[in-house]
């Protein structure tokens, strides 16, 4: 019910068509599942939990399918979908307490058209602040178009609809972003690089003299005394499902 009546209120504020379509779009939650990411070896091995424990080996969370429908000519379409994964503080390691945007998709079929990207921007802006209420305190976004032809959701897409360049997707969620930290549902931006490991990038420390006030927790003390006590193993960033950089470590 927040993310709709969200969603409507926006576009009742957009005015003209937008707010005559404003009663022909609902918001519902069609699936909500526990699961279980398996925290790789390697992480394991050279990482510890913010506690100073190891990492578990499986990091548990909730995947929910939120869902965008709108009734077009007494039919109700599907023209939005998106996969969130909920990583509750409870459940530990270094995940808990986030959220992560796993997918997005869309099909060209919302009306007005004019109104499309502002109310897609909306639902996500209200899906934030609704889990900020719950307690999440980061929310993790990664821009990866799919590969022409290729399909994150929905199984098709009209032909006519173009598949956004990285470029053009960042900036969606730029602007996605701005909205919502001009209505307070965050209050911070930053990437995982200047958040977790900006600190021990020397070469970047040394051209951006803000990462140098930085504490230096994840550089192990590789030369340290024979005898000296084994270097403390820095504390590992947040870990979620299709991640990359676990694969650079290696």
């Amino acid at each position: 019910a927040f993310l709709q009546a969200r969603v409507r209120q926006r576009m009742v504020e957009l005015g003209g068509a937008a707010a005559g379509f404003a009663p022909t779009v609902a918001v519902k939650l069609v699936s909500c599942v526990p699961r279980r990411l398996r925290a790789p070896d390697i992480l394991r091995e050279h990482f510890r939990g913010r506690d100073g424990a190891a990492l578990p080996e499986f990091l548990k969370y909730e995947s929910r399918a939120v869902v965008l429908f709108q009734k077009l000519d007494g039919c109700d379409v599907m023209v939005f979908s998106m996969y969130v994964h909920e990583f509750p503080t409870a459940a530990g390691g270094p995940s808990a307490g986030r959220v992560y945007v796993a997918y997005l998709d869309s099909v060209e079929y919302f009306r007005p058209r004019t109104a499309r990207t502002e109310v897609y921007h909306e639902l996500l802006v209200a899906y934030l602040d609704w889990s900020r209420g719950r307690g999440f305190d980061a929310a993790h976004i990664w821009a990866c178009p799919p590969q022409r032809g290729n399909n994150f959701i929905f199984w098709c897409h009209p032909q006519h609809q173009r598949t956004p360049s990285r470029e053009r997707l960042t900036e969606w969620y730029r602007a996605m972003v701005a909205r919502a930290t001009a209505t307070g549902a965050v209050r911070r931006v930053a990437t995982l690089y200047d958040e977790c490991f900006a600190a021990w990038d020397t070469t970047r420390r040394r051209h951006k003299p803000q990462h140098a006030q930085r504490p230096a927790v994840w550089v192990d003390n590789a030369d340290a005394d024979e005898g000296a006590p084994a270097p403390r193993l820095p504390v590992c960033p947040p870990v979620f499902d299709g991640d990359y950089w676990p694969e650079e470590c290696g």
